[in-house]
């Protein structure tokens, strides 16, 4: 699936960042595990131009389609897990109200560690 789903991403390369997500939902649409694979590769494949707003697509794609643990292993791995390394490596740059909204669907212990809570020193 993943050789397939690269081979057509080809096709779809050059569309807006705006244009992929509307053609990743048909894909997940279609209840077909194998159609969700591809929607995460070129989910995937747009890594490097997600902002933390972005978060909400992720959201509700688990809400609406992800059901069963194939399709979130391969959401979640892969597109969502680079867009949470990419939210810590600009901790230290992003608005700190951006950062907290991308974050605030984490578990509290996983939100503190982002928002550099609970690792100061004792005096």
């Amino acid at each position: 699936m993943s050789k397939i789903g690269k081979e057509h991403f080809v096709q779809i390369k050059d569309k807006s960042k705006a244009e992929v997500p509307g053609l990743c939902e048909e894909l997940w649409k279609s209840g077909y595990l194998e159609e969700s694979f591809i929607a995460c590769n070129c989910a995937y494949a747009l890594r490097d131009q997600y902002e933390p707003r972005d978060f909400q697509v992720f959201e509700r794609w688990v809400d609406d389609y992800v059901s069963s643990w194939a399709s979130c292993d391969t959401l979640c791995n892969h597109a969502v897990g680079s867009f949470l390394e990419d939210v810590f490596a600009k901790r230290t740059v992003m608005p700190r109200t951006a950062l907290r909204y991308a974050i605030e669907k984490m578990p509290k212990d996983l939100r503190d560690r982002a928002m550099g809570r609970g690792h100061r020193r004792s005096s």
